[in-house]
Parts: C-alpha cells; sequence; structure tokens
C-alpha cells in the first residue's frame, strides 16, 4: 500500500524584525517522502505600513494584564493578516512597535525605515520595490505620533505641520507603489476616539488625504485613496484578537467595496 498523505508546511514569524532572526536551514524528509511543488501564490497583493497594532502587539495577552511580552504577540492574528487571508491575497507588513510618521519612541521614523529589506531597527539595507508590487497599500499610522506630540509633548508640531508631514510620507509611497490603491487608516487605539473633543488625528489624516485627492484632480490623475477609521473601543491597551477580527472584517468589506474582489 502507498502513503499519498500530503502535509503542508507554513512558515510565519510572529514577532517583529528585531525580535529574533528566523533562518530555514534544511528540510529533512522522511522515507519514501518527496517534495511537491510549491503552491501557486496569489496574484492579489497588499502591503501594510504600520505600528504595534499592525503588528499583533499583546493581541494574545490577557486582557487584564499588560501587552509588551513577546510571547504574546502573534502577527499572524493581526487584523493585517487576517485581511490577507479573507481576500486570497499575498502580503507584506513592514510594521514596527513604537513608530511614527513624524516622532517615535527611538531615533527613527517610518519615512526612514520603510524603504529596507530588513526589519532589524535602522539599518542600511535597502528593498527593491521594484521586486514585488501590491494592488493595495494599507497605512495605519499615527498612534505613536499621538502620544508623543500631545501627551508626552516630546515635538512641537502644528496641526498644519502634522498634515504636511503625513502628505509628503504618502505621496513618497505613492511614488513607490505608483499603481496601488491606498488606504489611509487609523486605529483602534485612543487616536481614533471620537468622544475625546481635543483628539483630532483622524481630522488630521482626512485632511491629508482630502488634500492628496484634490492634487491628483488638478494633475489629471485618478484619486485611488481613501481614509479608513478603526473605532477605538474603549479598551486602554492594545487590540486583542477578537478586535483585530473586527478590524479586519471592516478592511476586509471595504476592500472589497471599493476592488470588487
Amino acid at each position: 500500500m502507498i502513503n499519498t498523505e500530503i502535509t503542508t508546511v507554513e512558515i510565519f514569524k510572529r514577532t517583529e524584525g528585531d525580535e529574533g532572526g528566523t533562518h530555514l536551514v534544511a528540510v529533512k524528509l522522511g522515507q519514501n517522502a518527496k517534495l511537491l511543488t510549491a503552491p501557486v501564490s496569489p496574484t492579489r497583493k497588499i502591503v501594510f505600513y504600520g505600528d504595534s497594532i499592525t503588528a499583533g502587539m499583546g493581541n494574545e495577552a490577557p486582557h487584564n494584564t499588560g501587552d509588551s511580552n513577546p510571547v504574546d504577540k502573534n502577527h499572524y492574528l493581526s487584523y493585517a493578516a487576517i485581511t490577507a487571508r479573507n481576500l486570497n491575497a499575498e502580503f507584506q507588513s513592514i510594521a514596527k512597535s513604537g513608530i511614527g510618521f513624524m516622532i517615535s519612541w527611538f531615533d527613527f521614523i517610518m519615512p526612514q525605515y520603510y524603504d529596507q529589506l530588513t526589519g532589524e531597527n535602522d539599518n542600511q539595507s535597502q528593498w527593491d520595490f521594484n521586486r514585488w508590487q501590491p494592488d493595495v497599500v494599507v497605512v495605519n499610522l499615527g498612534q505613536n505620533d499621538s502620544w508623543l506630540i500631545d501627551d508626552q509633548k516630546r515635538l512641537t508640531a502644528t496641526p498644519e505641520q502634522i498634515v504636511r508631514a503625513y502628505t509628503n510620507f504618502i505621496q513618497t509611497l505613492q511614488e513607490k507603489h505608483p499603481n496601488a490603491y491606498f488606504i489611509c487608516a487609523l486605529g483602534s487605539m485612543d487616536a481614533t476616539d471620537f468622544n475625546n473633543r481635543d483628539n483630532h488625528w483622524p481630522e488630521y489624516i482626512t485632511t491629508a488625504v482630502h488634500n492628496i485627492k484634490q492634487l491628483d484632480k488638478a494633475n489629471g490623475q485618478a484619486t485611488n485613496i481613501d481614509t479608513l477609521m478603526f473605532r477605538f473601543t474603549g479598551y486602554g491597551a492594545h487590540p486583542r484578537v477578537n478586535q483585530h477580527v473586527d478590524n479586519a472584517d471592516k478592511l476586509t468589506a471595504f476592500i472589497k467595496q471599493k476592488l470588487s474582489w
């Protein structure tokens, strides 16, 4: 009797680039086993640029504990990865906890980090954007900027400066991904607390996107960009898996509507 059992192996890094490297050294096959042709990759492609929310920080932690332990971080169960599976899309995530587009909890920001080949903090590696072009670009940044500018007062920035900095970064990404549809997202932590009258971060994002749309129209270009807000639920820590699932469902439906996927 011939055993025709087929086993599929998926290797997925749960944690971030600077939290241990992943190296596939060898594959050892059993007697009479053989490697089959790899499955065909999905034709749809999505890239995510984000911070700890996108990375999945603390998403598997108990609700009544801290969320900074790497063992509780599972990017496979982040809204990004779940959305990609919902849409049968190949995806990439350029995400780092603590990063912002104007200021981070460390000495570099996403406009300095986004184009690296490796995610091991700030380094000189360079990604070739021609190797892999997405259909959809999702940017979810601003949470750390809001904390560090509004709460920590580590950077003084006017609303105009914030909008300009965000606009400039999105336009840089548009140059790298010229044919992609852009979703400028925010949330679901307190940067999208719509009950806080002193919180203007959703307004900053929507204003920047509006300005980009107006400029595209003036230049006779298609306006392939929109905003999407993941509402703050009132939960004071990083989103847990149930919140990631909800946000993924919202993002999935949004992409399906916009691109007829």
